[in-house]
């Protein structure tokens, strides 16, 4: 036969002869098939780990070659791999087939995963008012915006239930389908403008006791409450309070500085009168007829707590009408309406001058004559302050004066060269007293002569 040694796959026709011993021959046929069962082997490329490349998928992803062989020859290797890759892992199938049609399969891993963060931008700052006591309850934090190059799968903040006075800073955590996550603050501001309230304590009347202050006065202690709490109470009360009425101003201030205030009235009366220690006056009325009492005169001391305001006098003027003694009634009055009063005698005294020697007063004298020389016929040189003098009236119309005075014996006693009305009794020579008697007088008034007598009577 013609059999090879060596069989390809296939089949194989074998011929057979046979020869006989003449040399003749018979043929036949054989057919022998080779077949071929032995798989082709494939080692997958490795594992393959990438990040998204567009959206939510990845392209262009390199998978590598795998790795196979067959005892005759590899006919095709393919696989099931997409175009696009969707997150997670995704296995692929390669297949190797040889040329007699064995296949053989291995599988390769690829994981896309999501690196991308997805954002956020929280919802605007909050500025709101307690509502609650000292927070703040129900407040409406808005809603951020989210996005994702996938899918957002949760939005969660830590907000609490209740909001404190001050800022509470809020963190809203955004994740999407990967786990991966971003953040954003919002801030919500608590004010507290609710007021604190204030009740003052009575108003309060003391009486001085003494001086025209009152130390130490106990003005009570106000009430006050406020939402939260009350940081202080303050007041700007006097340590000395004065008579009268003070307004004392309480404020509470609460502990976010809100401040309120009320008033409170602290009266100081002074009751005491004043005391009068006071003595009786003697005037003199003057030359016009009058005198007036005042408060100087009389006062031995007089004082009030608070000072005397002012003095009434019952009669204060006195005329001709009044010579002798009055009854008079002083009233002392302090400047807050307290009075004494005391009755003191108040003795009046005419003037003592006549300088017309016409018998009458001066003081009381409805017509003093001071134009026409009159000469007086004695005078009392006693020094009791009346008549003490040789007083000639209307002497001071005339420019020269002069007046001479000789005792009985006809010696000069007495000389002026310009007389004033100021001869007092006494020698002008030897300035001694003349004694009680009759004088002998010449005055001149601008060369026209006046004579006469003038007595001295000292009535001592």
């Amino acid at each position: 036969n013609n059999a090879p040694v060596t069989y390809p796959i296939g089949t194989t026709l074998v011929t057979w002869t046979v020869t006989d011993g003449a040399g003749n021959t018979a043929t036949t046929a054989q057919l022998v098939t080779i077949t071929d069962n032995t798989n082709p082997t494939i080692t997958a490329p490795a594992a393959v780990t990438a990040n998204l490349t567009t959206g939510c998928t990845a392209t262009g992803i390199v998978l590598g070659t795998p790795v196979t062989a067959d005892n005759c020859t590899v006919a095709s290797v393919t696989n099931n791999a997409p175009i696009v890759f969707p997150i997670g892992t995704t296995t692929i199938t390669w297949v190797v087939t040889d040329g007699a049609g064995n296949t053989t399969t291995a599988t390769q891993l690829v994981t896309i995963t999501d690196a991308i963060n997805p954002t956020i931008t929280a919802p605007a700052n909050i500025t709101v008012n307690t509502n609650s006591g000292c927070t703040a309850t129900g407040i409406a934090l808005g809603s951020p915006v989210t996005a994702d190059n996938c899918s957002v799968v949760s939005v969660t903040n830590n907000a609490p239930t209740t909001f404190p006075i001050g800022t509470t800073t809020v963190t809203w955590i955004v994740t999407d389908g990967a786990g991966n996550t971003a953040s954003t603050t919002q801030t919500v501001t608590v004010n507290d403008v609710q007021l604190p309230t204030i009740t003052p304590p009575a108003n309060v009347t003391q009486y001085v006791s003494s001086g025209c202050t009152v130390n130490g006065i106990v003005i009570g202690t106000p009430v006050t409450a406020d939402n939260c709490t009350v940081s202080s109470v303050t007041n700007d009360a006097p340590g000395t309070f004065p008579i009268g009425t003070t307004t004392v101003t309480w404020i509470v201030t609460d502990g976010s500085g809100n401040t309120a205030s009320a008033t409170q009235l602290v009266t100081v009366m002074d009751t005491i009168a004043p005391v009068a220690i006071l003595s009786d006056a003697t005037m003199t009325l003057s030359i016009t007829g009058n005198t007036v009492l005042n408060f100087s005169m009389i006062d031995n001391g007089s004082f009030d707590n608070c000072g005397i305001a002012s003095v009434e006098f019952s009669q204060s003027n006195f005329s001709c009408e009044d010579v002798g003694t009055q009854t008079v009634v002083v009233t002392l009055t302090d400047s807050y309406g307290n009075s004494t009063s005391q009755t003191i005698k108040v003795t009046i005294l005419s003037s003592g001058i006549d300088v017309d020697f016409d018998g009458i007063d001066d003081a009381c004298d409805d017509y003093i004559n001071t134009q026409k020389v009159e000469m007086p016929n004695g005078f009392t040189p006693d020094g009791d302050q009346i008549n003490d003098t040789f007083v000639i009236p209307a002497l001071a119309q005339f420019n020269k004066v002069t007046l001479q005075v000789y005792n009985r014996y006809g010696h000069a006693v007495y000389e002026s060269a310009q007389y004033n009305n100021d001869w007092n009794g006494t020698s002008s020579f030897n300035g001694m007293e003349l004694p009680d008697e009759t004088y002998f007088y010449i005055l001149s008034t601008d060369g026209e002569l006046h004579q006469g007598f003038v007595y001295i009577n000292r009535v001592k």
